[in-house]
């Protein structure tokens, strides 16, 4: 009987031992399983960290982009208009030299011009100066003289 407990004790001991062997080798895939599924969450949570991070950036770009645009259009607009008002601004100071310089070629000119200096003059009483423009200096003896009528004494003639 000894010899049987003895051959027991080493089949126990050897059972025992597969066992434990078995166990470790169960518990060991368990941990491994468990682990590559905590890799995968990982991952996959990583990869939907970045895709809403992908997306937000992407939406953030767009918006500096319509942004970017709206304000190119509006300086473009605005261009516009000021090209569409300076090219109005040279038409008009145009025509305006050529209605002016169409009056003073008006044989009504010379007396339109000395009856506003004579009025201007009797209304200032001291200080008063006439300024005219160059080519109104044909007309310079009869300003004075319509100042001289209107009161009006050492008033310079400035030409502007």
């Amino acid at each position: 009987m000894i010899v049987e407990n003895s051959s027991l004790n080493k089949m126990d001991g050897t059972s025992l031992e597969s066992a434990i062997r078995n166990e470790a080798e169960s518990a060991i895939r368990a941990m491994a399983l468990k682990e590559a599924e905590e890799t995968k969450g990982l991952k996959e949570a990583y990869a939907a960290d970045m895709e809403d991070f992908r997306k937000r950036m992407e939406a953030r770009t767009d918006d500096r982009i319509r942004q970017e645009s709206a304000k190119m259009e509006n300086r473009a607009g605005l261009e516009l208009k000021k090209l569409k008002l300076k090219t109005f601004e040279i038409f008009i100071n145009r025509r305006v030299g050529e209605v002016v310089g169409g009056i003073r070629d008006n044989p009504r000119y010379k007396s339109f011009l000395l009856d506003a200096i004579r009025d201007a003059i009797a209304r200032i009483p001291t200080g008063a100066e006439v300024k005219i423009r160059s080519g109104d200096l044909m007309f310079e003896r009869e300003i004075l003289e319509a100042v001289g009528k209107a009161g009006g004494q050492d008033v310079p003639i400035i030409v502007d």
